[in-house]
C-alpha cells in the first residue's frame, strides 16, 4: 500500500512539473508579445488598408516569423517604402494582393 501511495504522489508531482510553466517560458511568452506589439506598431504606422490579403499576411508573418519580426523591427528608421519592399519579400504577396511569383510571370 505504501508503495501505491508513493508511486501515486511521484506521479501527481510528475504532471505538476510537465503542466506549470516555467518562469522562463513565461517571460519568453511576454517578451516575444512585447516584441510583436512593437512590431506591430511599425507596420500600422504604414497606413495600409485592413481590408487586404497583404495587409493580414504581414500581420500574420509578424506574429510568426521570429527572424522577419526582428528584421523588421531593425529597419524601422528605413523609409515607408523600403519596409513595404521589405514586407512584400518576406511574405511573398505584392502590394497589389499578387503572390511575387505571378507579378513576376506577368512581365
Amino acid at each position: 500500500m505504501l508503495s501505491n501511495r508513493r508511486r501515486d504522489t511521484n506521479l501527481l508531482a510528475h504532471s505538476l512539473k510537465i503542466s506549470t510553466p516555467s518562469m522562463k517560458t513565461i517571460v519568453q511568452v511576454q517578451d516575444d508579445y512585447d516584441e510583436f506589439k512593437k512590431a506591430e506598431a511599425i507596420f500600422i504606422a504604414l497606413n495600409l488598408s485592413k481590408h487586404t490579403r497583404f495587409y493580414w499576411t504581414c500581420i500574420s508573418t509578424l506574429k510568426e516569423q521570429v527572424f522577419w519580426r526582428k528584421y523588421f523591427i531593425d529597419i524601422a528608421e528605413s523609409t515607408d517604402e523600403d519596409k513595404l519592399q521589405l514586407l512584400e519579400t518576406m511574405t511573398g504577396v505584392l502590394r497589389n494582393n499578387k503572390n511575387v511569383s505571378q507579378q513576376v510571370g506577368s512581365d
